[in-house]
């Protein structure tokens, strides 16, 4: 009989649900047996690039599996290897306009971050456009879509050169207009004697 786990993982409670043994995880995750014994064992902590691996690879939640919540897998119920396998095929049928769902979603954040930035913090404004696209860049690499970038600018360029001005571009809000106070006077400043 196997002596029960002394640190709590969810990769473990993740791999098992899926019925894997820790070879099996390594090669699918592109990771070594033992970084996942390691995890599992709480003798390595768990990073960014392992979490986004295992949540691509189970569909669990990104920030469940790097916050380790052993519950993560509850998000799972009935769903097999098999299951998870379809989101190739979910993602190859997604339409346009979904998908302008998901880019408007990242297109959101990056703007709170930016006007975040940009009221708070102005000095980093132009540091934090050069991290997103920086974040990006790794993402594509982590994911490995680097060699479909190009082909894939080269079809948005003619989409782009045939539709309407600005059909692709975020609508950016305007400016509500101030109501007129009449003339602004300065207000003598009182000083103390």
């Amino acid at each position: 009989m196997p002596r029960p786990a002394a640190h709590p993982s969810v990769v473990r409670n993740l791999r098992k649900r899926f019925e894997l043994s820790q070879p099996d995880l390594a090669g699918r995750l592109g990771v070594s047996a033992m970084t996942i014994k390691k995890i599992e064992n709480g003798e390595l902590a768990i990073s960014r690039k392992f979490a986004l691996r295992l949540a691509w690879a189970t569909g669990t939640k990104f920030e469940d599996i790097l916050a380790n919540k052993l519950d993560a897998e509850s998000l799972l119920d009935g769903l097999t290897l098999e299951d998870l396998a379809g989101h190739d095929k979910r993602a190859r049928s997604t339409t346009d306009e979904e998908l302008y769902i998901f880019v408007r979603n990242v297109a959101y954040k990056a703007e709170q971050t930016f006007r975040a930035v940009r009221d708070c913090a102005p000095r980093k404004f132009y540091a934090i456009d050069a991290a997103l696209y920086t974040a990006i860049d790794a993402v594509n690499e982590e994911f490995g879509v680097e060699p479909f970038i190009e082909k894939i600018k080269a079809e948005m360029a003619e989409e782009y050169a045939k539709a309407p001005t600005d059909w692709y571009r975020i609508p950016v809000p305007k400016k509500k207009k101030r109501e007129s106070r009449g003339p602004r006077m300065k207000t003598a400043s009182l000083s103390h004697a």
